[in-house]
């Protein structure tokens, strides 16, 4: 996303009920709106399709996210009040809007983050990715610009964060599924390169919830280091180190990262999605290393379950 004072001049939709302030931001794919909702005075956003982004595959894409966003409901997920189509041709979906900025405008600003930050941060995400989850919907595109960061000023003392575009989650249930794979129009493959995993990139028909624990490891190797796990001087390059596993040792990059913590983004990274902890077991390592740096005099006890080092407190 672009941020607001660079983005294009742009000729304002008519959505019956609201009242369409500005543009918000400009994806690939869409436009994101400010707007109030006329009779309840409401601060919302809404997202539309951009008119090169409407073709028949391009709204199916967008009908699922409606769907989804219809669907789910929690605290640390951006929630839905309305959708709808304009003029039988344009779909539109109506967002909550709340005072914030984006995990990538924090880290710009703060490049690394605190380790106790990162965790809280890190376990508020994976509630809202428990929640959708538990309805069989993975996320698939979680990286710094989808993650909404609310927060008094600039303090990183008190906060909370949200998932926000569900532009490219897909249920997995056979029940559920639309009968064809919806893909982005990355030339990369089904995802955003650096955060991905990798059988996104290369066998959009293999992702799982395991997809949406390795896209939260590399976040948090980043909020981290102010480094993406694969880094390369070239996408092209940066897809083919991880799809070899070639990942930064995340130590060298930030030495004030607790080696329970380096190890448990290092084992959500793994080329195999087997390898990796299930979001339970991240969440129970996470919690353990919260407690424990709360209370230092209370080391986290470690105990393993296959090839993951799990650690709860004592």
């Amino acid at each position: 996303m672009k941020h607001a004072h660079r983005l294009p001049s742009i000729r304002k939709p008519s959505i019956p009920g609201y009242r369409l302030q500005g543009l918000l931001a400009a994806g690939g794919t869409a436009l994101v709106y400010a707007a109030t909702h006329e009779s309840s005075g409401r601060a919302v956003a809404i997202k539309i399709p951009k008119t090169s982004c409407r073709s028949a595959s391009d709204l199916e894409r967008f009908e699922q996210e409606m769907r989804i966003a219809r669907l789910v409901r929690h605290r640390h997920l951006v929630g839905a009040h309305d959708d709808g189509w304009l003029a039988g041709e344009c779909p539109y979906l109506v967002m909550d809007r709340q005072p914030g900025r984006t995990l990538s405008a924090v880290l710009a600003s703060q490049r690394r983050l605190p380790v106790t930050v990162v965790i809280e941060a890190a376990l508020q995400l994976s509630a809202a990715l428990t929640e959708l989850h538990r309805q069989h919907i993975v996320h698939c595109d979680l990286h710094p610009k989808n993650i909404w960061w609310e927060s008094p000023g600039q303090s990183l003392d008190s906060f909370t964060v949200k998932l926000l575009d569900f532009g490219l989650a897909r249920f997995l249930t056979e029940q559920l599924a639309p009968q064809k794979i919806l893909v982005s129009r990355s030339p990369f493959g089904f995802g955003t390169p650096g955060y991905a995993a990798p059988e996104q990139l290369t066998e959009p028909a293999c992702v799982s919830a395991g997809s949406d624990v390795y896209s939260l490891g590399a976040l948090l190797f980043e909020s981290l280091s102010f480094c993406r796990p694969f880094f390369r001087n070239t996408i092209e390059l940066e897809i083919r180190a991880q799809c070899a596993g070639s990942l930064f040792p995340l130590r060298s990059l930030a030495p004030q990262v607790p080696a329970a913590l380096a190890e448990l983004i290092t084992s959500m990274l793994s080329l195999e999605p087997s390898a990796r902890p299930t979001l339970s077991e991240a969440t129970e390592v996470l919690s353990g290393l919260r407690k424990s740096l709360r209370h230092p005099s209370k080391p986290p006890v470690m105990r393993r379950r296959t090839s993951v080092m799990l650690r709860t407190a004592a």
